[in-house]
């Protein structure tokens, strides 16, 4: 039996038509994964099968589109899905019965404190308007000593690449950089580990950093590999991705 509990509001306003629309169109049926989510994803599964439990994790995903990562997340646990694409999260939850969706946003929703061993949140962050209430909430729901596992667009990297297309009417946009991302998770959690992944970008001083001309001269001196590491260190990677904990003496 499928699971929906749809506490999306009666109203359809331009995000939740915009994110219906952008799964409808780029998540369903044989959709090819970028390379920022395909790292992404393997980030947040070797992660999550590092923590164990046996199977029994419970897990939240916020955000979770239509759904595809719930879909790998749950060979480690019970998983929850939340997203604000409740017509996608309706066909989801058809196709996989033994993961829970929630429609709604993420703010308003009446989740139990204390309550998740590992909360997934994979570029999300970018389309919240409050950004530091977002982050409390996870915080709220987690239960001590639990993780999080969060990747969001990079700022440095975005603003500077020609791939990235205009912004659309209901789409929200507030990137961030690597700095404002670590001060606002260090009001909830500690950080266990601190990254960017795939490096693009071609204007700006990133046009240098990622000219063929260039790399193909360094590629002398040290492996194409190395060099996207170093751009990696160095947080030129399209996605920041951060892994941290709640606090076990904090509860809520």
């Amino acid at each position: 039996m499928s699971k929906l509990i749809d506490n999306s509001a009666i109203k359809t306003d331009d995000s939740r038509r915009f994110w219906n629309n952008w799964n409808a169109e780029r998540r369903v049926g044989n959709w090819k994964m970028s390379p920022a989510c395909e790292r992404e994803a393997r980030e947040v599964i070797q992660y999550v099968q590092g923590i164990g439990g046996n199977g029994k994790l419970n897990i939240l995903e916020v955000g979770c589109g239509s759904g595809w990562l719930c879909s790998e997340l749950a060979a480690f646990g019970q998983v929850t899905g939340t997203d604000i694409a409740n017509e996608v999260l309706g066909k989801s939850a058809a196709e996989n019965p033994r993961i829970t969706f929630i429609a709604g946003d993420f703010l308003d929703l009446a989740l139990p404190a204390n309550h998740f061993d590992v909360v997934v949140s994979v570029e999300v962050l970018s389309h919240v308007t409050d950004q530091p209430a977002f982050m409390a909430k996870i915080g709220h729901v987690l239960r001590a000593g639990g993780h999080l596992v969060l990747a969001t667009q990079n700022r440095i990297v975005l603003s500077r690449w020609s791939n990235v297309v205009p912004q659309a009417p209901g789409q929200i946009r507030k990137w961030v950089d690597a700095k404002t991302l670590r001060k606002m998770l260090a009001r909830h959690f500690e950080i266990v580990e601190f990254k960017s992944v795939v490096p693009v970008g071609d204007r700006g001083f990133l046009r240098l950093v990622n000219s063929y001309k260039v790399n193909k001269i360094l590629s002398f001196f040290a492996s194409q590999q190395r060099l996207e590491a170093l751009k990696e260190t160095l947080f030129l990677g399209h996605s920041l991705i951060a892994f941290a904990r709640k606090p076990i003496d904090q509860r809520a």
